[in-house]
């Protein structure tokens, strides 16, 4: 029982710095991931940047789809 407590005591100091550790990695990649992603983006052409979120486009799409089967199923009852 004692070594387990003085094993976990142990544990218990090396943690924080491990934590610190763990912090200053993410902290040095954090800009370059970010520098890599600004680079990609400014390569695409002005075509993809400027279109409309997914959601305008699928609400669009389900306008025009309901249409066509309408027009569809009134064709089908002639």
């Amino acid at each position: 029982m004692e070594s387990r407590a003085v094993h976990g005591a142990q544990w218990k100091d090396k943690r924080p710095q491990a934590w610190t550790e763990i912090q200053d990695i993410v902290k040095r990649r954090k800009p370059f991931f970010t520098i890599r992603v600004i680079e990609h983006w400014h390569r695409l052409p002005r075509e993809v940047v400027e279109t409309p979120p997914l959601k305008i486009f699928k609400d669009q799409l389900d306008v025009v789809l309901g249409t066509l089967l309408q027009l569809i199923l009134l064709e089908r009852r002639d």
